[in-house]
């Protein structure tokens, strides 16, 4: 993408406390609840480098399977 590792997370991420833990999640498109990396045509932009969090979580789908996902990922990095 050409960008730093400090401008992407700052352009395309969002942080997230998880429990004290520092977590990052694509950004969401603006006024949408769509990951930023999905394009018009529904196939995900980084798809062959999406992280493990976006396989499992399936990032394009609703808010609250996003919060169940999370709570889950969260438990596997505990480990």
């Amino acid at each position: 993408m050409g960008l730093s590792e400090a401008a992407f997370i700052e352009q395309c991420l969002t942080a997230h406390d998880a429990d004290g833990a520092l977590a990052f999640a694509p950004a969401r498109k603006p006024g949408s609840s769509e990951c930023s990396f999905l394009l018009s045509d529904g196939l995900c932009a980084i798809h062959p480098v999406k992280p493990y969090e976006c396989r499992k979580i399936f990032g394009c789908e609703g808010a609250s399977r996003h919060r169940r996902m999370r709570e889950i990922i969260k438990k596997m990095w505990r480990k």
